[in-house]
């Protein structure tokens, strides 16, 4: 996956020992390690090959095609409520085409402790009921089906059901009433 560093291991069976190892990483980078580890500035479709040398002075080499995939787009919206009602989250997360793979798996963490065991989910579109009115950093995790990932971190509000409330005087009949907003 695009980020990740791939390491290359040499399983060269020689008839001597193997006195030099000589990589081409298929985009102008080399190595004269035996299991060099490469991190690829880019996605795509790399002919890598591997040249050995050994006692004998005998030559050879092999070439494989590798491919840096890239990582799948994390993103979703969710609407505002009051505490006590469902937020609705909708997966808006998408591939890059043509390499990238089919998304598989959604780890939500909604940030919500005092939820206990629902404070996560990995449904592709969960409701959630959050524990109280306050800020909450929501994140999600998705992972496509060459385990590439990508994780997305957004503010979901979530607002107190305000409390209604007044006091008023006692009064007589034909006297004013002072109603008082608590």
């Amino acid at each position: 996956c695009y980020g990740d560093s791939t390491q290359f291991t040499d399983i060269s069976s020689p008839f001597g020992q193997i006195l030099s190892w000589y990589w081409e990483f298929g985009d102008g980078t080399t190595s004269y390690l035996q299991n060099p580890a490469y991190l690829y500035n880019n996605t795509g479709l790399f002919n890598v090959s591997l040249t050995v040398t050994d006692s004998n002075g005998c030559i050879d080499e092999t070439t494989m095609s590798f491919i840096v995939r890239p990582n799948p787009v994390a993103l979703f919206i969710s609407d505002t409520v009051l505490v006590g009602s469902p937020t609705t989250f909708t997966n808006q997360s998408s591939i890059v085409t043509p390499l990238g793979g089919q998304i598989v798996s959604w780890n939500w963490d909604f940030d919500d402790p005092a939820s206990g065991s629902n404070d996560t989910s990995t449904l592709e579109n969960p409701i959630h009921i959050f524990s109280s009115c306050d800020t909450f950093m929501v994140s999600l995790t998705v992972f496509d089906e060459y385990g590439c990932d990508s994780t997305f971190i957004d503010t979901v509000l979530n607002f107190c059901v305000p409390d209604a409330s007044f006091s008023a005087d006692t009064a007589c009949a034909g006297d004013s009433t002072h109603f008082t907003d608590l």
